[in-house]
């Protein structure tokens, strides 16, 4: 399973490490809150395409699952 992970309030204190523990705690938990995760399905769809075509994989008429032949 390939998974993409961002621990925030690591991120965060990575970013900005003189912030209060407090305040990161606030400012993960408003961002998690309030994520737009839609964003992120057009990333991995951009990724895909780009993946793919640079490894010549045809994406034609393969968005409906697959189904394999039992000939």
């Amino acid at each position: 399973m390939y998974r993409i992970f961002v621990d925030l309030k690591e991120s965060i204190e990575d970013i900005y490490p003189g912030l209060h523990p407090d305040e990161v705690e606030t400012i993960a938990k408003t961002i998690h809150d309030t994520w737009d995760y839609s964003t992120i399905y057009d990333e991995v769809i951009d990724q895909i395409d780009f993946v793919a075509a640079r490894q010549d994989i045809d994406l034609e008429g393969k968005d409906a699952p697959f189904i394999p032949n039992h000939d």
